[in-house]
């Protein structure tokens, strides 16, 4: 999980934060309450 993370935060950054363009909801979600 810790290198499909760091990935997906690089990603998100790349797309400034917007991650409903390829990520779906739920996933989204769990990444964030992941983060916080």
């Amino acid at each position: 999980w810790r290198d499909v993370s760091s990935t997906l935060v690089r990603d998100i950054a790349r797309f400034d934060g917007n991650m409903s363009d390829f990520v779906p909801a739920e996933i989204e979600q769990a990444i964030l309450n992941k983060l916080s």
